[in-house]
């Protein structure tokens, strides 16, 4: 009898898918979380140096800054499968952590983004901290669970993707 196997999944491509469910929902999570004023980083934060911030105060402001973090989970989840698709699910929640820290603790304040940490509010730092750990969890925890599917499907996979990491 002949077993159909699960065709091996494009690591890109699931990144790519979980990059946008990522960012799709954590986005909206922040946008609510703006709205109910947890947090006072508006949602298009990272167009702040080039757009006047009452422009990203207003719902088309908030709707461009949540797609802006679509695009940035996406970017985040390809680069997620290219350092640490092996690893474990909950390194994604240090991932995450990583981005907080660079957005909201040196990137952003030296870009223009935001005010310096310590102008923003306790409230603010926890509430976008809590929101990007659990975003890196869950790409971390997609990518490497898919990950961990396809070597079990397909046992020689992992020797392969080592074998294809090295001649890069």
């Amino acid at each position: 009898m002949e077993q159909h196997s699960k065709p091996a999944t494009n690591p890109w491509r699931f990144a790519l898918s979980a990059g946008l469910f990522a960012g799709f929902f954590w986005g909206a999570v922040r946008l609510a979380a703006y709205l109910l004023k947890f947090t006072n980083a508006v949602g298009g934060f990272w167009l702040e140096p080039f757009a006047r911030h009452p422009v990203l105060q207003r719902w088309p402001g908030q709707m461009l800054g949540w797609l802006l973090f679509v695009l940035f989970s996406v970017l985040a989840a390809e680069l997620y499968v290219w350092l640490f698709r092996t690893r474990a699910a909950w390194f994604g929640m240090g991932y995450g952590l990583f981005w907080w820290a660079v957005l909201f603790l040196l990137a952003g304040p030296l870009a223009g983004m935001m005010p310096p940490w310590k102008g923003m509010g306790t409230d603010t730092l926890v509430t976008e901290a809590c929101i990007l750990i659990l975003w890196g969890l869950t790409i971390g925890y997609s990518i490497t669970f898919e990950f961990n599917e396809m070597t079990a499907r397909e046992p020689f996979f992992l020797k392969k993707s080592f074998q294809n990491r090295r001649k890069v």
